[in-house]
């Protein structure tokens, strides 16, 4: 109890900081730089490099909307499928509290921006939103698992995230370390909040460990591994659903043959995870063998049709536009498909169920083409290798060919 109402405390003084800092910017500086602003912009702009400003438009799309709710609707999955709801909870109040909080102390400093950035931006400059938010994030994550590594990389995604405002020339110094200390005081807020509103041990739960330190799923009944599978395999299939729609619209408005191949494959994987579902529910093995013939049937289609976009695209040297979403969206789907198959291939060897923990290797497998999306479309975004994502779409083709094999031999 001392510990989280310790954590409210100092995560208000750190708000109070922020905006006693944004007054005294706006009344005694005017809004103009103060102390190693004005150096550290001449450095950014004296020293820029184009797959460098890539990058950093990437983290931009990533901290704004809607790349801010992809990768928290990510995360909260991810926490709720190893039941820290707790931690969830304070992870999206940690969110909210970034987005409202620092938009209100934007209008309460009226300082601008920049002048020369890279970026045409209109709102107020102080405090920076996005390393409010990146701040936010990593240390909500990082105070649910704190480990030594978990604080280095928290410190690095932020440093990170303000290493890029500044390099786009849209924020002062001085406001992405006000945005680093706002965030870091609405995750502490948040947590301690969370705590004291809904008291118990957040890392009491079976599932709350993903580092191997405890036996997590022996002492559980089979009933309960039952829902869990269930549960994991209702989240593979929701993350596909809304993959399917994120993914038609970033093909459509980049031409990635990559991007098209790896939505049309998530709608295949729906019907896989439905097939797993109707196992663990114990419905009929003949339905089981249709519903498994006809995704067999759509991964040929799926192969045939990436195979004649991905040889005209690799003729005809068709250039996919850039697309900073289909990074992010690949990014955090190979983080949840990575989560979601270690946890489906435990808890299918605690259920002995190995079509469970087939299924765990299948998503493992999703998560490796998200991999190699990504691959293909970051090398042509910050490269200029147009040819990397007809390429990728060529991965996916061998993929589906292979698992329409696998299920046409009876494998699966």
């Amino acid at each position: 109890m001392i510990r989280e109402t310790r954590f409210v405390g100092i995560g208000i003084v750190g708000v109070l900081l922020v905006v006693a800092a944004g007054v005294l910017l706006r009344d005694l500086a005017g809004g103009l730089p103060v102390g190693p602003d004005a150096a550290w912009q001449a450095l950014m702009s004296g020293h820029r490099w184009a797959p460098a400003v890539s990058v950093a438009r990437v983290m931009a799309w990533i901290g704004n909307t809607p790349g801010v709710w992809i990768v928290t609707a990510a995360l909260v999955i991810v926490e709720l499928a190893l039941r820290r709801w707790r931690a969830a909870i304070a992870l999206l109040l940690a969110v909210d509290l970034s987005s409202s909080l620092s938009s209100t102390i934007k209008l309460l400093s009226v300082r601008p921006r920049p002048t020369g950035g890279l970026d045409l931006l209109t709102s107020f400059s102080f405090p920076s939103g996005h390393t409010t938010w990146a701040a936010a994030v990593a240390v909500s994550l990082t105070l649910a698992l704190p480990r030594v590594w978990t604080w280095v990389l928290a410190g690095s995604w932020t440093a990170f995230m303000a290493w890029s405002r500044t390099y786009l020339g849209v924020h002062w110094l001085s406001d992405v370390a006000a945005g680093a200390l706002l965030g870091v005081s609405v995750a502490l807020l948040a947590t301690g909040l969370v705590a004291l509103l809904a008291p118990g041990d957040p890392h009491s739960t079976p599932a709350a460990t993903i580092t191997g330190v405890s036996s997590t799923l022996e002492p559980v009944s089979a009933g309960t591994l039952l829902r869990r599978g269930r549960a994991l395999e209702w989240i593979t299939l929701g993350w596909n659903v809304v993959g399917v729609i994120v993914l038609a619209v970033l093909a459509v408005r980049s031409s990635s043959v990559a991007l098209a191949g790896f939505g049309l494959d998530s709608f295949i994987e729906i019907g896989a995870s439905a097939v797993v579902l109707w196992e663990l529910s114990g419905t009929g093995e003949v339905r089981q063998q249709r519903a498994l013939r006809i995704i067999g049937v759509a991964f040929l289609a799926l192969a045939g049709y990436l195979m004649v976009q991905s040889v005209i695209a690799l003729v005809s040297g068709h250039h996919a536009a850039p697309s900073g979403g289909g990074i992010v969206w690949t990014a955090v789907t190979a983080a949840v498909m990575f989560t979601l198959a270690a946890l489906k291939s435990r808890t299918g060897r605690a259920l002995g169920n190995p079509v469970l923990e087939t299924e765990g290797r299948v998503t493992f497998i999703d998560g490796l083409l998200a991999v190699a999306v990504l691959l293909g479309i970051a090398l042509d975004l910050l490269l200029g290798w147009w040819w990397a994502d007809p390429l990728a779409g060529l991965v996916i083709v061998f993929y589906a060919v292979r698992e329409a094999v696998s299920i046409f031999r009876g494998d699966h």
